[in-house]
Order: structure tokens, then sequence, then C-alpha cells
């Protein structure tokens, strides 16, 4: 098996990207800040912090890959309290989109997380998607490509309500 690795920084302040390469398992964990921009004494952003903690607990895994997620997110709850952020007002809160194989002898255990996607790429060039982005909003996307094209402040403006509107429904709706 050839396994490559690549992360992107994206539009935050840093690479909130942390992979799990420990055959059988692989993940990529993408961290999700909160909209006051956290960052701990070292730098870290809240969406780092949550991707890194999220990998340690699947790391751990030898429990089912749902049991691995409650695991994470217990500990990023408990992490942001011991932080004094107030997880009540959900732009306040750090999170991480996730997408984790194990691999077994004949089967494949997956588990994905907002909108994260899996792919299998074979030798003959064929690719099969077992989880792809429908989950994500679509208008709020959309929106944020064209802020991104943009990057006016007036149209951040526009964008900041749709994406707290959308943090509110995370973990309810997708």
């Amino acid at each position: 098996m050839n396994v490559e690795q690549y992360t992107d920084k994206g539009s935050g302040i840093m690479n909130e990207d942390v992979l799990l390469v420990a055959e059988p398992m692989f993940g990529v964990f993408d961290g999700v800040t909160s909209f006051d921009k956290y960052a701990d004494p070292d730098g870290r952003t809240g969406g780092l912090i949550a991707a890194t903690l999220t990998r340690d607990a699947f790391a751990r895994a030898p429990k089912n890959l749902r049991a691995a997620a409650l695991e994470a997110n217990a500990s990023i709850e408990q992490n942001m309290q011991h932080r004094n952020i107030q997880t009540e007002r959900m732009e306040k809160r750090w999170g991480t989109a996730a997408a984790v194989i194990r691999l077994h002898a004949e089967t494949v255990e997956w588990l994905r997380i907002a909108d994260c996607s899996i792919h299998f790429l074979y030798d003959n060039g064929r690719v099969t998607t077992i989880a792809d982005d429908a989950a994500i909003h679509k208008d709020s996307l959309r929106a944020c490509v064209q802020y991104a094209k943009s990057k006016t402040p007036a149209y951040w403006d526009k964008l900041l309500p749709m994406l707290k509107q959308n943090r509110y429904r995370a973990n309810r709706d997708f």
C-alpha cells in the first residue's frame, strides 16, 4: 500500500489540519476555530487544539471509531471548559471535521464528520467515494468561495451571520 499525505493551510492564520497515519488507521482532522479567533499562549488556535485532541483520541482507539469520536468530543469539551471558553455560545466553540478509516482484512471501517470526504484510489485508476461532502450547507460554501475571491470587508460582514447560523446547526443537522 502506498500512502501519500498533503495538507493545505486554507484561509486561517495557520494550518489546522492534523493527520493520523498509523496503519491500519488513517485519518485527517480539519480544525474549526471559534469566531473570536482563540489562540493559546503557544499560538495554537482552538481549531488546531481540537484537531490534535481528536487525532490523539483516534490514535488510542482499540475500540470502534464511533467510541473514539465520542471520546474526542468529551476531550474537546473538557479542554474548552478548562480554558474558560463560553461553550454555551456556539460561535465561541472549537471543533474539527474528520475522515477516518481503519483497514481490516476484508472490510473497511470508516467515520466521517462534517465536510470531509473519503475516497479510495485503486492501482487501475478507479476511484470509489464512500463519503462525500453532501452534508455541507451549499449556500455557505458558495458564500465562502465568493468571499475568498473578493476578500472585501463588506462581503465578510454579509458572510459572518450565515457562518454563525451554520455553527449553531453543527452537531444537529450535520
